[in-house]
């Protein structure tokens, strides 16, 4: 997903053989463990905004130009409450995902005026493979996969979905 040809080469053999592209789902997420200022490892952390920022960033203007020539459709970003709220520790993380955000609010505004919809969802802590073997120690209390994706549909198929879907963990 780093890689803006990769992405319109994906939205361009989605079109060819679906004929368009009602949805489009930035599902980006690479992780690294907290670390301070002093101690996170710049590659790594190039790595990471490259994928969860430019990724985002990709996907979206592949879909967006497919879209624009239908006359509507809806990119939903699934973001992260760490674009939320500020965690210690967890700085380039953090800033990705703020950038993330940051995107996606200016980008709906842009996308509205086409007629299409623009939904960030911030799921928090979900039972997934990001973090290898460096699980947080409340990963137990993560959500499953299976019901974030569930609330997901629901709102996309609600009349009127919510535009910043916030999933915190407990929530039923």
């Amino acid at each position: 997903v780093s890689n803006e040809a990769h992405m319109q080469s994906l939205a361009e053999y989605t079109v060819k053989n679906l004929s368009k592209i009602d949805y489009w789902i930035n599902n980006v997420g690479v992780w690294s463990r907290a670390a301070s200022i002093k101690d996170f490892e710049s590659k790594i952390a190039h790595e990471l905004i490259e994928t969860n920022l430019f990724g985002t960033i990709f996907g979206s203007r592949a879909a967006f130009n497919y879209m624009e020539s239908q006359g509507n459709g809806t990119i939903v970003d699934i973001l992260s409450t760490t674009a939320l709220d500020a965690k210690k520790n967890s700085y380039v993380y953090g800033a990705d995902k703020f950038g993330a955000r940051g995107f996606t609010l200016a980008f709906r505004e842009e996308a509205r005026e086409k007629n299409i919809k623009v939904i960030a969802i911030y799921p928090g802590g979900m039972k997934t493979q990001i973090f290898g073997n460096e699980k947080p120690a409340e990963y137990e209390e993560f959500m499953e996969p299976d019901f974030v994706a569930r609330k997901i549909i629901d709102n996309l198929i609600d009349e009127d979905p919510i535009e910043e879907f916030v999933l915190r963990r407990g929530q039923k």
